[in-house]
Order: structure tokens, then C-alpha cells, then sequence
């Protein structure tokens, strides 16, 4: 019994190892390696970066400072009330403030208090007074300085004419355009031309024959046309009158006298 048990034992082991020994074999050897460790730096110097988007800003001084703008706006009637006066500050001709004040009942106006620079100031009354021309003026540190404005009124019917050819010349006929516009201010102090459609326009020309019917109506560009021709030399003293209106000069060239005709070439002799 003994022996029976002893040889079953044996057969069981030689398996196992016959069994190992076949997964050995089976399994790829990994070769030995050696760990290395390397000492150089790498040089990053040479690779490109790209470029991150920047935007340089200026602090501009805004105040409050010490220096003041006052002044008097002054319209064809006198001073003038409840006009807006606009103050800007400039830095490399462009605004970097601006602030707006309105007159008193005497047309005066004053501002707070100002840092030192460049200052530009315009005023208006909308819809019919303006001041097309602004005041630039330079304010030292604490310096107060009166600067007056005047304003133009706008409002009525404005006359523009162009002529073809212009100087006309005698004894020709020539293109004559009448535009005929009113001016008005914005809000923003801002006069805006609009044409004035469907009005009578009525044409003197003492020195010029006119060969189609007078007074015409304007288009809706606000122009009327006519073909005129010159009867003598010098001013033209051409003027138009307006529907419901006073009559306005129109300004061309004089009238003048044709160039001689080319004379034809003398033989030789």
C-alpha cells in the first residue's frame, strides 16, 4: 500500500515540473538592461513662440484739476440763453473728455475745475443757432481763461448755382443750375442741409437772354435748371427770387469774350 502511494507521489511531481518547465520555455527572455542618466540640458532657445495678442493703454488724467473755462455765447440777436456749450479735451487731436454745460439767462457759462491741456469748446441752440468754427485754446495747471463764442443762425433758404461753362462766354448758351436748401442744428450741434422741393424760383438776368420760362418749380433735389446765353461782356448780375422770399445773388463767373479762331499757317516764303 505503501508503495503504491509513493509511486503516485513521484508521478504527480514529475508533472508539475514537466508542466513549469514547458511555461519557461514558452516565455521570451528580457534581455538585461543597464539604467542610463543623461546630463545635458536641453536648449529650448531656438523654438519659436507664438505671439499673444497685446493692446497698449494710456492713463489719461481726468481730474479734477485746477484750471476753468467760462465765457459769453453771443447770437445775431445778443446773448443767448439756454445754449449748449460743449468742452473737450484733446490728446493728440483726439477727445479724451468731453462735457456739456448750458448758458444762464445772460448767455454766460462756467465748467468745474480742469486739469491743464489742450481744450476745445463749441456751443448751440438747435434747431437754428450754431457755431460751425470750435475755439481750441491751451490751459496751464490752475489757469482760468474766458473764451467767447458766437453762433450763426440757420434756417433759411439757402442758394448755391454752378454754370456751364463757367466763365460763360458771349454769344453762347450756357447751363445754369439753381440749388435752393434749408440749414437747420441737431441735437448734437451738428447743421444738416436738406433741399427744398417744389419751390418757385423765379431767375433775373439782365445781361442774359433766357431761353425757357421763368419762375420754374425745384425737383426733389431742390434744383431748377436754365439755358442762358451771355449778351455782353462783365458781371453777370444774375440773381434768383425765391417763393415767399427776398431775392438772393447768385455767383458766377463774368461773361467773356470767345478766344479769337486759330489763324491758319503763314507759307514760307
Amino acid at each position: 500500500m505503501r508503495h503504491r502511494l509513493l509511486v503516485s507521489l513521484l508521478v504527480v511531481a514529475a508533472g508539475v515540473v514537466a508542466c513549469a518547465k514547458t511555461r519557461e520555455e514558452a516565455l521570451p527572455r528580457v534581455p538585461p538592461t543597464v539604467p542610463t542618466t543623461s546630463t545635458t540640458v536641453i536648449d529650448y532657445s531656438t523654438v519659436p513662440l507664438g505671439a499673444v495678442a497685446t493692446k497698449t493703454t494710456t492713463t489719461v488724467n481726468q481730474g479734477p484739476g485746477r484750471a476753468r473755462l467760462s465765457g459769453t455765447v453771443v447770437g445775431p440777436d445778443g446773448p443767448v440763453p439756454l445754449a449748449t456749450v460743449r468742452v473737450e479735451r484733446l490728446q493728440d487731436d483726439a477727445v479724451v473728455f468731453k462735457g456739456d454745460i448750458f448758458t444762464d439767462a445772460t448767455g454766460k457759462w462756467r465748467t468745474g475745475r480742469l486739469v491743464g491741456g489742450r481744450w476745445r469748446a463749441r456751443a448751440w441752440r438747435a434747431p437754428d443757432l450754431a457755431d460751425v468754427n470750435p475755439t481750441t485754446v491751451f490751459l496751464e495747471a490752475g489757469q482760468a481763461k474766458s473764451v467767447p463764442l458766437t453762433l450763426d443762425r440757420f434756417g433759411a433758404p439757402a442758394v448755391t448755382a454752378s454754370m456751364a461753362p463757367d466763365p460763360p462766354m458771349l454769344g453762347a448758351n450756357s447751363n445754369l443750375v439753381v440749388a435752393v436748401s434749408t440749414a437747420s442744428v441737431d441735437a448734437e450741434g451738428i447743421v444738416r442741409s436738406t433741399p427744398i422741393p417744389n419751390l418757385l424760383v423765379q431767375l433775373v438776368a439782365p445781361n442774359f437772354l433766357i431761353s425757357n420760362m421763368s419762375p420754374l418749380p425745384t425737383d426733389a433735389d431742390g434744383r431748377v435748371a436754365w439755358t442762358v446765353l451771355c449778351r455782353s461782356p462783365g458781371p453777370s448780375g444774375l440773381f434768383v427770387n425765391l417763393q415767399n422770399g427776398s431775392p438772393q445773388p447768385i455767383h458766377v463767373g463774368d461773361c467773356v469774350e470767345p478766344p479769337p479762331p486759330p489763324q491758319p499757317p503763314v507759307p514760307p516764303a
